[in-house]
């Protein structure tokens, strides 16, 4: 008999989930200027892709990455940590964000883009150094370990071209 630990075992992790675990094994930042500051970077990658490749398809998925990342450290008391100006800021700019990815979803389809998204994270935990730490760029930010995988998203593209 199929139990639920067996449906939850073949059941793919929520966005959330993703940068709970993200943030819990590379005990990664909870600044959220930071976040920002990486939500502003994979938005500029984003812009330098052409629309419809594996590369723009993938900074979509790197910048939902970043903005969920943003959502899961930003507490109740956002207004108290950063200035209504910074406020105002962030809010503008990651509902532009967040337009360009509703965007790709309409073009590629929701389910690519998340199916993006996962491999963006499995690529992502693959971070860690050999002796399984994450390494910090000088503000925070996790870089690249000896056995990061980068994402291979052709098959989604091709999935999609092929529709």
């Amino acid at each position: 008999m199929i139990t639920q630990e067996d449906i939850d075992a073949f059941t793919p992790m929520s966005e959330e989930e993703c940068l709970k675990e993200f943030i819990l094994t590379f005990k990664a930042t909870l600044d959220v200027r930071l976040w920002y500051k990486l939500i502003k970077e994979e938005y500029a990658e984003l812009q330098a892709e052409t629309f419809g490749t594996v590369e723009h398809l993938k900074e979509v998925a790197d910048l939902m990455y970043v903005l969920k990342g943003f959502d899961v450290v930003t507490p109740y008391f956002l207004n108290e940590i950063v200035s209504d100006h910074e406020l105002d800021e962030m809010d503008t700019f990651i509902e532009e964000a967040n337009d360009l990815v509703s965007t790709a979803e309409e073009y590629y389809s929701s389910s690519t883009v998340y199916d993006a998204f996962l491999y963006v994270h499995d690529s992502n935990m693959s971070k860690l150094d050999d002796d399984g730490n994450p390494i910090f760029r000088e503000d925070g930010k996790i870089m690249k370990g000896p056995n990061y995988r980068a994402p291979d998203l052709s098959y989604l593209i091709n999935r999609k071209n092929t529709k």
